[in-house]
């Protein structure tokens, strides 16, 4: 982790080719860099549930698409492959 940062993205099947995901962020202060002599802010940015759009390929990767259905600006596609005998996936 290079950051205050932590993501995690959930992924699941509901029926074959049939995919759901949402993927949850929260900003941790403790890892941030704050100016000497500031106090951390009284919370942290928290956001649960955002969901993604998942498309299953023919090789066996999913193209997943963070932000899909937020109104503002800009989502986020990348492509994940299976990954240590298809127990996880990483992104490319």
């Amino acid at each position: 982790m290079d950051g205050p940062s932590q993501s995690c993205l959930h992924l699941g099947q509901n029926a074959p080719g049939e995919f759901v995901a949402w993927s949850d962020s929260l900003l941790t202060w403790g890892l941030a860099r704050i100016a000497p002599g500031l106090a951390d802010p009284p919370y942290s940015l928290e956001h649960y549930g955002e969901l993604a759009n998942v498309r299953a390929t023919e090789s066996s990767n999913a193209d997943i698409e963070l932000y899909a259905y937020g109104g503002l600006c800009c989502s986020h596609l990348f492509i994940a492959t299976p990954a240590k005998n298809g127990a996880v996936m990483k992104a490319n």
